[in-house]
């Protein structure tokens, strides 16, 4: 018994030091794999010395350090829990998807979390800063951060599917505004043009002479982006009075300065490249930079230009992500603030004919490998709904056209003639579900509109209104006909007085002068909805 203990032991020590062969190798190797330096940057003391002691075993931490996250954020200490996460990434900061789970969890798990309102806003903020500032910092080619990041923009913010998304894009609208101006390719154009760092502004005689002037009253010009550009009020009265002053006399320093406090912005916070905007502007026409949508694009197109090592079945997916982007700046992609400052948003149809091309585009590049699916019914999908909106909005000359183009392509059996096709959409739209009172307030917000117009002296667009609310109703009528169901949706005569009931009860908030108008065009018959109860009566 005793021979056999001495060699296991034997054996065990044999073994031990063989293993310490390959200790020196392997850590070598490890130490040119894993981006050390980088790793222990911006950690505690104590976890950097930890980790290094720990060597191999660095995944256990990592591991602890994760199932402590989840703790966090089961328990609402979000804070402590993004803390962790920067942690865990800079233990393993080639790994991308760390970043990308991190950003991702912030952005859409943590915000939904909390009340609609600001504090949702901070959240997404946090999660597009752990990808973009972080991430992508120690991964600057990762297709799989530039997709997240991507997809934040175009879904989280650029849809409607969280209560907050208005909020989210007023605050980017105001944001990228504050860096972008009015996003147009002049302004793109300056920002390319103006100097890539401080020292190369102070070479100009007028900015070097406002810093220095601001520089005596403790204003560090090239720390005041938010003062100089966005907000004044945090200036003090002296400073405020100072390049107020500048501005009223149009000296040419406080320009340049504020032009490179812009591009200086750009380039270090939102990590956008002013060349790339002005080359996917070429591409793509006008894009607003201050929409989610165009913010999409960019890095959207950087994932498929990271991802092209990739199989065709991979990056497709990076391709899907900028024809949709592309998709939902047609749709709702012109935005603008009101008089009273609310974000506006409305169809911009200037890219139907660059989202037909990319559709083409895209079909012809995968078409060989077979892995199309789903583009072309895409493309069919997107032709369909911009004959019909067209329609609604009374461009019926581009509906048509269009027409042309989707009956060419898809299905030509199928959709014999315009009026046909446009009284099958109708009953698709209105009478989805046989749902009646989706074509009851169709044909409410279509003679309101049809009022309003009249009242504006917009009389062909105001006939038009008519025409299409009483093809509005026979279609509808019909369809229920033809299904032997009971009719329900109210006559146009109730649909008319309820519209103009709720006109002068103020409902519609129309100003005192359109509403003047609208008696005069009544004559008599006004008093039938300005006091309805005495009609009743």
């Amino acid at each position: 018994m005793g021979l056999k203990r001495f060699f296991l032991a034997f054996l065990a020590l044999l073994f031990l030091l063989s293993s310490s062969l390959f200790l020196r190798p392997m850590d070598r190797t490890r130490f040119e794999l894993l981006p050390r330096v980088e790793a222990y940057e911006a950690l505690p003391p104590e976890l950097a010395i930890t980790t290094a002691m720990l060597g191999g075993f660095r995944g256990i931490l990592i591991d602890v350090l994760w199932l402590r996250a989840i703790t966090m954020k089961q328990q609402g200490q979000y804070f402590e829990m993004v803390q962790l996460y920067d942690w865990i990434g800079k233990l393993e900061p080639r790994f991308d998807s760390v970043w990308s789970f991190g950003g991702w969890d912030m952005a859409y798990n943590v915000s939904v979390e909390l009340p609609p309102g600001e504090e949702r806003w901070r959240w997404v903020q946090h999660g597009i800063s752990f990808l973009r500032d972080q991430g992508l910092k120690y991964n600057p080619r990762s297709e799989n951060l530039c997709k997240e990041l991507a997809w934040i923009y175009l879904h989280k913010i650029g849809m409607d599917q969280d209560l907050s998304h208005y909020l989210y894009k007023t605050r980017l609208f105001l944001d990228m505004g504050a860096v972008v101006g009015d996003s147009s390719r002049a302004n793109i154009q300056s920002l390319k043009d103006a100097p890539t760092s401080a020292k190369a502004a102070l070479e100009d005689s007028k900015v070097r002479q406002i810093v220095e002037d601001l520089a005596r009253m403790g204003i560090d010009a090239f720390a005041s982006f938010d003062r100089l550009v966005y907000d004044p009020r945090g200036l003090s009265e002296e400073a405020r009075d100072y390049v107020q002053e500048q501005a009223r006399q149009r000296n040419p320093g406080l320009g340049k300065l504020v032009l490179f406090l812009m591009a200086d912005r750009l380039r270090t916070v939102y990590r956008m490249e002013p060349e790339r905007m002005l080359a996917l502007m070429d591409e793509y026409g006008p894009l607003d930079w201050r929409t989610p949508y165009a913010l999409a694009i960019y890095w959207g197109s950087l994932s498929v230009e990271y991802g092209e090592k990739h199989d065709v079945d991979f990056t497709m997916n990076f391709d899907r992500m900028v024809y949709q982007a592309v998709q939902e700046l047609v749709r709702r992609g012109h935005f603008s603030l009101s008089d009273e400052g609310f974000l506006v948003m409305a169809p911009n149809y200037d890219f139907a004919e660059k989202m037909d091309e990319l559709f083409v585009k895209l079909i012809d590049k995968y078409q060989k490998d077979d892995t199309n699916i789903g583009i072309d019914s895409a493309h069919e999908n997107f032709l369909t709904g911009l004959v019909f909106d067209l329609f609604l909005m009374g461009r019926t000359a581009e509906s048509q056209r269009w027409f042309e183009r989707l009956r060419k392509l898809y299905k030509p059996q199928e959709r014999s003639s315009y009026d046909e096709f446009v009284r099958h959409s109708l009953v698709h739209w209105l009478m989805y579900d046989l749902n009646p009172s989706r074509a009851t307030r169709a044909l409410l917000g279509i003679v309101h509109r049809h009022y309003w117009l009249k009242v504006t002296d917009d009389d062909a667009a105001s006939a038009l209104m008519v025409d299409l609310a009483k093809l509005v109703y026979e279609t509808c009528r019909t369809s229920y006909a033809e299904r032997d169901l009971p009719f329900t949706v109210p006559s146009m005569e109730e649909i008319e007085r309820r519209v103009l009931t709720d006109v002068f009860a103020g409902k519609y908030g129309w100003p005192d002068f359109t509403m003047e108008r609208l008696r005069r065009i009544l004559g008599d018959k006004a008093v039938l909805y300005e006091r309805p109860e005495e009609n009743d009566s």
